[in-house]
């Protein structure tokens, strides 16, 4: 019994010796990222997955317009039908946000229309050249306003966009 005793005492601080460098050792195998490193990492992701559609309907023979219109079937569902151009606008602020380095400024606001002016904070991404995994900064502009265009649409409302320089402008108003 006094074996079976002192196994058993073996048995525990060998267990608990391997506890702890098994615990130690997944504690250090991951990297510490800085909430700006996060921010910038979760960016990145959003927009690849942006550029991963149009990759994707290119790759199918798909112009911008078809892909813009297969976005719409398949996001389309999930916003509400009865928008206001504030409402819509709001919806637009909040995956804005997604970016650290966005800025959105309301220039008019009423029940019938709303005119914003956001940043465009995706272009680094697209670097000097304004391309990345032959996809153009213009092509992901598009695919964009095309598909709030039809959101706008199918809720009775018109969406416009226009880039000027740096920022880009939205106006939503009600038909």
């Amino acid at each position: 019994m006094k074996s079976l005793n002192i196994l058993m005492v073996i048995f525990f601080f060998a267990a608990s010796s391997l506890s702890a460098q098994t615990t130690q050792a997944q504690e250090n195998i991951f990297p510490e990222y800085t909430e700006e490193q996060r921010w910038q990492r979760a960016e990145s992701i959003l927009n690849s997955y942006v550029l991963l559609v149009i990759r994707y309907g290119k790759l199918m023979g798909q112009d911008i317009e078809e892909v813009a219109n297969a976005t719409v079937e398949i996001f389309g569902p999930g916003w509400s039908n009865d928008l206001t151009p504030l409402q819509m606008v709001k919806y637009l602020h909040r995956n804005w946000m997604a970016s650290q380095n966005a800025e959105f400024e309301v220039l008019e606001a009423s029940e019938e229309i709303i005119r914003v002016r956001m940043n465009r904070p995706y272009l680094d991404f697209f670097g000097e050249n304004g391309e990345t995994g032959g996809i153009s900064v213009n092509d992901y502009e598009t695919l964009l306003g095309l598909f709030f265009e039809q959101i706008a649409a199918e809720r009775g409302m018109v969406y416009k966009q226009q880039v000027e320089g740096e920022s880009m402008m939205i106006v939503v108003r009600k038909l």
